[in-house]
């Protein structure tokens, strides 16, 4: 039998422990908060030093803009690109299972199905995709399904003419030479309103405003929407430092092709075309 005292003494003891668990619970939000914070004044101050080129919108910016034009209870699903990794900085959610990411599968062109079938789960959230203009070209025909089976969705395309991964990649490890990442792009957002669907080519941060207001609406009525975005040709960092190694040439007629060291410029000679 439990004396009383002794049972009293772990009475003490177990609300010590509680006590001291409260105790690094505050501490351990306190801390949250300010990490939290300096990260977001620090993205902040990376993302107003971005600057517009020739009318596109930087990268930076438009996610910015996009993610804060969304509402709380939005899905939002990425696919594989340079804009995709990129995404992750600006991304906030304050519901569970609202991210659906294409993480290492690689699955290119994998964003708008996934959205589609996200909206099938969840008719009653917006369900929206982001989604380069390389892997956009694997996937956009997946509109018709969408039109066919009405089930609305919200497509933000990030048009920067090229497959930004793979440049970046082939900039970083072989000194600025690079082979088939440029593209010629249509305006998405005719190629949305052909196949059935609504479509805004966006030009100004004022544009992903107004396209995102728009595609809910359209949303309400079963409608699903593209919004193309023109955004700069500035490349983000790769996927993975450790997933290519720094060529070397071992006959004596290749020597003078050794990279010795990743790229100084970080940017391929033609970003703005």
């Amino acid at each position: 039998m439990i004396k009383y005292f002794e049972f009293e003494n772990e009475v003490e003891k177990i609300e010590t422990i509680l006590n001291q668990l409260n105790n690094n619970q505050e501490l351990n939000i306190d801390k949250i908060k300010k990490l939290r914070d300096e990260w977001n004044e620090n993205l902040k101050q990376i993302t107003d030093k971005t600057i517009e080129h020739d009318g596109r919108i930087p990268p930076r910016k438009a996610l910015r803009t996009l993610t804060q034009s969304l509402p709380d209870n939005a899905i939002i699903t990425t696919d594989i690109g340079n804009i995709c990794s990129l995404a992750n900085n600006y991304l906030n959610f304050k519901h569970p299972r609202s991210f659906l990411g294409a993480m290492t599968f690689g699955s290119c062109g994998s964003s708008l199905p996934t959205a589609i079938g996200a909206k099938i789960a969840n008719p009653e959230k917006p369900c929206v995709s982001i989604v380069g203009d390389g892997a956009w070209g694997m996937s956009f025909f997946e509109l018709m399904t969408a039109k066919r089976d009405k089930i609305p969705v919200i497509a933000t395309v990030f048009s920067n003419k090229q497959w930004g991964a793979e440049k970046k990649n082939q900039v970083i490890w072989f000194g600025n030479r690079y082979i088939g990442t440029n593209l010629k792009n249509p305006d998405f957002s005719d190629v949305a309103k052909s196949m059935g669907c609504e479509g805004y080519l966006c030009k100004t941060e004022r544009d992903i405003k107004n396209a995102v207001e728009n595609a809910l609406e359209n949303e309400k009525s079963g409608k699903s929407t593209v919004i193309d975005i023109e955004v700069t040709r500035e490349l983000t960092d790769p996927f993975r430092r450790d997933a290519m190694q720094l060529p070397k040439r071992y006959l004596d007629n290749y020597k003078e092709d050794n990279v010795e060291a990743e790229s100084l410029s970080g940017q391929p000679n033609d970003m703005y075309l």
